[in-house]
């Protein structure tokens, strides 16, 4: 902790600066005040170069201080890190005010640039958050007429389908058609017309079992089919036989 100063030299005002007997030294909290140009502001200013060894603007400053640590003099930084709040630094860091105050203020060396990135994200988050806003009306807006085009498909199908409009099938039942669909294509207006014919077809009554009648050959009945192989064999037999008899007056039995 700084103690007091033994001198200053050529420092604005304090151009012979030595401290007076039985003043009191620094302690954690301090008030310095004085008239306009007594030398406030160059004194804060000062503490702020300390931690330089040196002050820009006054290439023959002198001075020593008491610290905790030891003595320090020009040339000889100050190793503990003084940070000043004052108007300059206001400016520096943080920029000009207008307005009110926000309630909370994080001082730090690199918090102008970080306000104006702040300002600028805001910015930027603020458009965004319209372009959100406007998007969602939008989803909405389409959310309805989604909903709308399947309120109106479901009746159409079921006319399609029964030729009659009933409410066994509706919006409901329409979407979830639409979402088990695995391909999408639009048919052609004459594709539509002969789907919609084919469903409008009515079913026709189921046919009764057909049963294979019997034929009675030689005392022996037989399935249709086996009779009618049954003849023709012995038709195909017959004519083998006189196709291959000799020709003359003999007769041939077959």
């Amino acid at each position: 902790m700084i103690r007091h100063f033994e001198k200053i030299e050529n420092l604005g005002v304090f151009s012979n600066y030595k401290k007076p007997s039985g003043i009191q030294q620094f302690e954690r909290f301090n008030l310095i005040y004085g008239l306009n140009g007594s030398g406030k502001t160059t004194l804060s200013r000062f503490f702020s170069d300390l931690n330089e060894g040196q002050a820009d603007g006054f290439p023959n400053l002198k001075y020593k201080l008491k610290t905790d640590d030891g003595d320090f003099q020009q040339g000889k930084p100050y190793l503990r890190k003084i940070r000043v709040f004052n108007a300059e630094y206001v400016d520096a860091n943080i920029g000009q005010l207008e307005g009110t105050l926000n309630p909370i203020y994080v001082i730090g060396a690199e918090n102008k640039t970080l306000a104006e990135t702040v300002k600028a994200d805001e910015d930027v988050l603020s458009k965004l958050t319209q372009k959100m806003s406007e998007k969602q009306a939008e989803l909405v807006k389409l959310e309805k007429q989604k909903g709308k085009i399947f309120t109106d498909i479901a009746p159409k199908i079921t006319e399609a389908a029964k030729g009659a409009v009933t409410r066994t099938y509706n919006k409901r039942n329409a979407e979830n058609a639409y979402n088990g669909l695995t391909t999408f294509q639009q048919l052609k207006l004459e594709d539509l017309a002969e789907a919609s014919k084919t469903m409008k077809q009515s079913a026709m009554n189921k046919l009764s079992e057909f049963t294979v009648p019997q034929i009675r050959i030689a005392q022996t009945e037989k399935p249709l089919f086996d009779a009618i192989e049954f003849q023709v064999a012995a038709v195909s037999n017959l004519l083998q036989c006189l196709t291959s008899a000799p020709m003359g007056p003999n007769k041939v039995i077959c």
